[in-house]
């Protein structure tokens, strides 16, 4: 069964050698000699996004992936479905991440799999970029495209949608160092967003930010916790950064929240819920149902850190909202050599303007 399972991942790899040495890899755990340096190439390890530490091999091994598949697409449309197909075929061709340091893969073959649509995405970021930088101060020089750019997917909306969140509660799940909160206060008017942040060696950062660009304690809060399915209190490895993760454990001490408890405690309208956290979306999804059902928020959801995320929270969300929402999956990354920033983005069907 294994042999048929894997035989059936490398189909997706017409290169024969590059074929043969994934099949070793997940059969035998034999590593293929390295590839030669030339320019055209590059490690894979900077392309993964769910592949590390054979977290998306495993998964395919043990699951029903024809099934699973099929369940992720189910009433998406059809560019949805092919953004899946596109990062599926980079993954399949990619090692777990404990060795992929040691491979390498043509870029020129990634450029291949890059659309027409994301080839513009990108030139639109780069010649875009120069006014990010005078229009936002940051203390890090990290103007990322799924913010600066694609606004979490808010930016290419309907107006429709655009109006329809104004004037409420954004929530902000995966704060960092608080760009996302000044380019939501920035375009969308919101009355208050809510950024959620576990680490604290981010959070200096975060107020930083937010000062330097002038934006008001009234208009955002910053709260030391993390989104889960429920509220608990656990210990994490805070090592900063955008990789910060509940799923790290270590000595400092959080606390978890839910955000439907949170939102019925402070009584909050939300319109917009931005979720980036790190490997646990899923649970932060199955907090947040009742706010989902009851105030029909905009939703960007990260999908990319694990295959849970990837395969679960679309199907999730389609039991959810039911048939009252878009539901799209997308890449706030055009870049050909990232597989990153693949999210959900959800919004309810009467704000379409098609």
């Amino acid at each position: 069964m294994k042999k048929f399972l894997v035989n059936l991942l490398c189909a997706f790899i017409r290169d024969k050698h590059q074929r043969r040495a994934v099949q070793d890899v997940l059969l035998n755990g034999v590593a293929p000699a390295p590839l030669p340096v030339v320019d055209d190439f590059m490690y894979a390890c900077g392309v993964l996004s769910c592949g590390e530490d054979k977290i998306l091999q495993d998964y395919f091994l043990n699951n029903n992936m024809p099934a699973k598949i099929t369940q992720l697409k189910m009433a998406l449309d059809e560019e949805s479905k092919q953004n899946i197909d596109r990062y599926l075929q980079k993954m399949l061709v990619l090692p777990d991440g404990k060795i992929s340091i040691n491979y390498k893969i043509s870029r020129s073959f990634l450029e291949k799999l890059q659309t027409q649509t994301e080839k513009e995405f990108t030139q639109k970021f780069f010649n875009e970029l120069p006014s990010y930088k005078l229009d936002v101060v940051l203390n890090r020089d990290e103007y990322n495209p799924d913010t600066f750019l694609f606004h979490h997917g808010l930016r290419f909306l309907p107006q429709k949608v655009k109006d329809y969140i104004a004037g409420k509660d954004f929530i902000d799940g995966g704060a960092y160092i608080g760009d996302s909160a000044i380019m939501l206060n920035k375009y969308y008017n919101p009355r208050k967003v809510w950024s959620f942040e576990i680490s604290e060696n981010n959070t200096k950062l975060y107020y930083e930010n937010l000062q330097a660009n002038d934006i008001q304690d009234d208009k955002c809060a910053l709260i030391p916790m993390g989104l889960w399915s429920s509220s608990k209190n656990i210990f994490i490895k805070d090592v900063g950064g955008q990789g910060a993760s509940i799923l790290q454990t270590g000595e400092s001490k959080i606390t978890l929240t839910d955000v439907d408890s949170f939102v019925d405690k402070n009584n909050l309208n939300v319109g917009f819920i931005k979720s980036d956290v790190e490997g646990v979306g899923l649970a932060a999804l199955n907090g947040m149902v009742k706010t989902i059902r009851k105030q029909r928020p905009v939703l960007s959801l990260a999908i990319y850190h694990n295959p849970t995320e990837f395969f679960e929270m679309c199907p999730r969300l389609q039991e959810c909202a039911g048939e009252e929402y878009k539901i799209t999956v997308t890449q706030f990354h055009p870049f050909y050599d990232c597989n990153n920033e693949i999210a959900i983005l959800a919004y309810p069907k009467e704000l379409d303007n098609e």
